[in-house]
């Protein structure tokens, strides 16, 4: 049967078919028939052959069988007396390279299998489509790929991405207009991305999160450009706000009952207050909603809920309410370390166990040895009177707990004032009617965020954000006050974010593939590496 058809030769290379040999590898013989050849050095044509050899590069397999070439090549001599080479090998610009083992169609598919998979999964798959290669040989492909012509973009999105969340960053340009991405750049310092920035003088537009660093890169590398500041990030900054607000009046909230529909109730509730309410310069936002969220899995455990129960109703996992109650406390980012005890690793376990009602020392106790525990019985039976006193409700007291009665979530309660009011059902309207009216200052913030968001939404930044600026600065709630002061100080960029259409969504679609393709490097990616995967694989 004659396979030539199949074994695809480019016209312009002068190879015939000569035979094919069909086992485990198919073995195909060619032989070069070309008359002339040109000296790769000098350019000078030659008719004089000097010798012939044989090359046995790897070719794209055929129907998934491995294929093997036998190229039969010659030798020229070179007839230009000012040559530095007396003979030459016939070249094949197209087809094979020299002194290389596979064909330049098999490694550009082994090239693309590298930069779409990486070096130990692009390997694999390789194999199985009769490629067999290493992912060393992969990778070196991956190097060897030519990163496509800087192109010129009008309108770019900025943003970082890490290398090591809190510890390194780099820095991700797309052009916004094709979505696709320009350069990766290896850190995120001003003096870096503004020497991009002046390489590239045609840029108009900059879509940036409100990140500092980015907007006096931009001013210093482009300051012919617009800055834009990403509507998603000014949104999100106006949800960490509400929720410091929120949390730091969670306590005064829940002493206000529901039926509250005046601000007597109110007052009452401040002269009722403790001081234990936290001060939001006292601590970070997020710690509070945790310090909120601890003290709502309280009284949902006095109440009688089980942590499973309890979980879902806090929005946190099982095991994170399991170990929050045997910490005692919420966590803080960064806590001090202490004096450990034997029965430490297990708390977790021996509150799962003791809802489950295992509740006897000696069982508990066989239990954790099985599981590696080499303390002694008398400290799991310390262990159970404070279980027993500060954890556990008092089963005669249980009580079932309605929606109205849950202590207040800040978390939750947030979007309550974000949302417009005809995306809320009737339950959470009334949520929110009732949160308007307990405090006058979250009424406020009520108000001038669905003005934010209204201009968010509409992109009515221009006429309308200096009036909401002004009634934020004077509208007496702390936490809205400094999230104006914020926007004061990127005003120009939020103006343009607020009225133009251009955002870093792009950006952070790419983010989230070169994401992808560094945790699938197995600790191999180092930062040349990455950038070609980044750039050619898109």
């Amino acid at each position: 049967m004659d396979l030539s058809p199949l074994i695809l030769i480019p016209e312009h290379v002068h190879l015939r078919f000569v035979q094919v040999c069909i086992d485990e590898t198919m073995i195909v013989t060619l032989r070069s028939e070309a008359l002339t050849a040109v000296c790769p050095p000098c350019g000078q044509e030659s008719q004089r052959i000097h010798s012939r050899y044989q090359r046995k590069p790897r070719d794209l397999p055929l129907s998934g069988r491995p294929v093997r070439l036998l190229v039969e090549m010659r030798r020229f001599f070179c007839d230009n007396a000012d040559c530095s080479h007396t003979t030459f090998a016939e070249p094949l610009p197209t087809f094979l390279h020299p002194n290389a083992q596979c064909t330049l169609r098999l490694q550009s598919a082994l090239q693309r299998l590298g930069l779409a998979l990486g070096g130990k999964a692009g390997a694999r798959l390789a194999r199985h489509l009769g490629l067999p290669t290493s992912p060393d040989s992969l990778l070196r492909l991956v190097r060897q790929a030519e990163c496509p012509v800087a192109r010129s973009a009008k309108i770019i999105g900025i943003d970082d991405w890490a290398y090591r969340r809190g510890l390194r960053y780099g820095t991700l340009i797309c052009d916004l207009e094709t979505s696709k991405p320009l350069e990766l750049l290896p850190d995120r310092s001003v003096q870096t991305v503004c020497t991009w920035l002046e390489q590239h003088p045609e840029v108009e537009v900059i879509s940036r999160d409100r990140w500092s660093e980015y907007a006096t890169a931009a001013q210093k590398g482009a300051p012919q450009a617009i800055q834009v500041a990403d509507r998603w990030h000014l949104l999100a900054n106006l949800v960490e706000a509400l929720t410091h607000l929120l949390a730091r009046n969670r306590r005064l909230l829940r002493l206000v009952p529901p039926e509250a529909e005046d601000g007597q109730a109110l007052a009452e509730a401040e002269q009722g207050a403790t001081l234990d309410t936290v001060h939001p310069a006292a601590a970070s936002a997020s710690h509070l909603v945790r310090q909120e969220q601890y003290a709502h899995i309280q009284a949902l455990l006095l109440h009688g809920l089980r942590p499973a129960q309890i979980a879902s109703r806090v929005g946190l996992s099982e095991s994170t309410v399991y170990r929050w109650l045997a910490r005692g406390a919420a966590p803080h980012r960064r806590h001090h370390s202490r004096a450990r005890s034997v029965i430490d690793p297990y708390k977790a376990y021996v509150l799962k166990r003791w809802y489950e009602g295992v509740r006897k020392g000696s069982q508990l106790c066989q239990e954790l040895k099985a599981l590696g525990y080499r303390g002694s019985e008398r400290a799991v039976y310390r262990y159970l009177p404070f279980l027993r006193t500060t954890l556990m409700p008092d089963e005669q007291t249980t009580t079932s707990l309605t929606p109205m009665q849950e202590p207040f979530s800040a978390k939750q309660a947030v979007w309550l004032l974000i949302r417009q009011q005809e995306e809320l059902d009737q339950y959470q309207q009334h949520e929110l009617t009732r949160l308007c009216r307990a405090r006058l200052d979250i009424e406020k913030a009520y108000q001038l965020a669905q003005r934010f968001r209204s201009m968010l939404r509409h992109l009515q930044g221009e006429p309308l954000l200096d009036g909401w600026l002004q009634d934020a600065s004077h509208s007496g709630v702390p936490e809205v006050q400094q999230f104006a002061a914020g926007i004061q100080r990127d005003k120009a960029a939020v103006q343009a974010g607020l009225s133009l259409p251009y955002s870093t969504g792009p950006v952070e679609g790419h983010i989230n593939r070169l994401k992808l393709i560094k945790r699938g490097m197995y600790g191999r990616a180092q930062f040349d590496l990455l950038r070609q995967r980044v750039l050619l694989a898109s």
